[in-house]
């Protein structure tokens, strides 16, 4: 049995079709799928490591740059820190996406305190208190203790109608269950079925800006501080407007814009 080793340093079965579902949600057709699984077949090892599997899937996705460059999302996403300001913009913009009038860093007041709310998002008599947590690493999930002061920060305060906790990675049972119990609504990865963070952004076409491969880290960070979050961000500027926002060659900011163009084409 082939072993992966997580990025956390932990072992799981290579599962095949896992594979092939990032690779069927991030676009690529039957053949270039099959093109994947074959290369991947052919150099796997006990041992081998998410990132090197990632790797040879991107090589043999190479022919397919908006796949290649969907195929990359979740990686793309736990990119949008260090801060967690740019992940809390991220989420306004796929909430705006389904109808939401959203505003940043509202105080609420408490029956004692004042709370700061991430995001507040209104839809006619819906007035969501949205709490956004962004995680660098993969297996860094919300904890059960997150689920519960979200919770009863949503008790303390007035004028919301539900809370939301939303985050880049996987949610625990036991958050699933308790969120279920109290009537906390979840947006994380791979969840809800059908409403997942992940599914938000292809279905509106709200990918992060740290997608695309010809945007130097440099350059991302510059962009996240002038609170621009989005490859479509990138898309609409002109290269000589993306040189000085993002402080690199102008060269190099054609190149971005054009992948950030084929992305949303």
């Amino acid at each position: 049995m082939v072993r992966v080793r997580k990025r956390s340093g932990n072992l799981e079965p290579f599962d095949e079709q896992k594979l092939r579902n990032s690779l069927m949600f991030s676009g690529a057709g039957e053949q270039a799928v099959q093109k994947v699984l074959d290369k991947v077949r052919a150099s796997l090892f006990d041992g081998i490591s998410t990132a090197e599997l990632r790797r040879m899937a991107l090589a043999a996705l190479r022919g397919a740059p908006g796949v290649s460059t969907r195929y990359r999302l979740k990686h793309a996403i736990l990119m949008l820190g260090p801060e967690g300001h740019a992940f809390e913009i991220f989420v306004s913009h796929i909430l705006a996406a389904k109808g939401y009038a959203c505003s940043l860093n509202v105080i609420a007041k408490g029956r004692y305190i004042e709370h700061e709310i991430d995001v507040a998002a209104e839809r006619g008599s819906e007035r969501l208190m949205v709490e956004c947590k962004h995680h660098a690493q993969p297996w860094h999930g919300c904890s059960i203790q997150t689920a519960l002061y979200v919770y009863a920060r949503f008790l303390d305060v007035r004028g919301f109608t539900a809370p939301l906790l939303t985050t880049n990675t996987k949610f625990s049972p036991q958050i699933i269950s308790y969120a279920r119990g109290v009537k906390l609504q979840l947006m994380g990865w791979k969840f809800p079925h059908g409403d997942s963070l992940e599914r938000n952004i292809e279905q509106h076409g709200l990918f992060p800006l740290t997608i695309l491969r010809s945007l130097p880290r440099h350059a991302c960070l510059a962009l996240m501080q002038q609170r621009l979050v989005l490859a479509r961000d990138v898309a609409d500027m002109d290269a000589r407007t993306l040189a000085r926002k993002a402080q690199f060659p102008a060269a190099r900011a054609e190149r971005a814009i054009a992948e950030a163009r084929e992305l949303a084409a």
